[in-house]
Formats: C-alpha cells, structure tokens, sequence
C-alpha cells in the first residue's frame, strides 16, 4: 500500500487521508471480519424526502405474479420529475449496497 501510494505521489497532486469511513451515501465500517457498507443513513433520507419514512418493510420487492400495465393518463410534469428522482435515488442503492433491487426498479 505504501508503495503504491509513493507512486502515485509521483505521477499526481495527492493527500493520503488514509482509511475512508464515508462516501456520498455510503459508510465504510472496518472490522476483523472484513469491511462492512451500509447505506443506512442514505436510505433514511430518502424516504424522507419522498414522504416514505413510514413505510412498511415486505420481504419480497413485488407480488409473485404480479402483472405490471402501461399507465394511460399523461402525468402532470412535477410528478414525472419526482418519479424519476425517485428512480435514480434508488439506483444509486443498487449501485452502492442493494444489487437486488436492480430487477424491481
């Protein structure tokens, strides 16, 4: 790791700020067994900022069987907007912590 750092001192402007604990939404946990990543904090502010905070925990994304249709009515601009928001807010879960919610969102 030293040496790598060295390097890369070398060939760039760099500050070793050593181990990271928090990314944008994301926190870093160092423990024996490993490192740990949790979004918590991120999840929580995003129900919240949706309204959602309390909201039910399902064990399962959707139904079995469940069959999705095509929405029919034009959706007023503001609400496409929260929606897609909604969709990239939890994109960035999948991305971070949650790879099993890519298939439902």
């Amino acid at each position: 790791m030293t040496t790598l750092i060295t390097d890369l001192k070398t060939a760039f402007e760099i500050s070793d700020l050593g181990e990271a604990s928090f990314l944008p939404g994301l926190h870093i946990t160092y423990t024996s067994e490993g490192i740990a990543l949790t979004q918590e904090r991120y999840i929580g502010t995003i129900l919240s900022r949706f309204g959602m905070e309390n909201s039910n925990t399902v064990s399962i994304p959707l139904p079995k069987g469940i069959i999705l249709t095509k929405g029919i009515t034009e959706q007023p601009k503001e609400q496409v907007t929260t929606y897609q928001s909604m969709i990239g807010s939890l994109m960035y879960l999948v991305t971070g912590t949650r790879p099993d919610l890519a298939y439902t969102i």
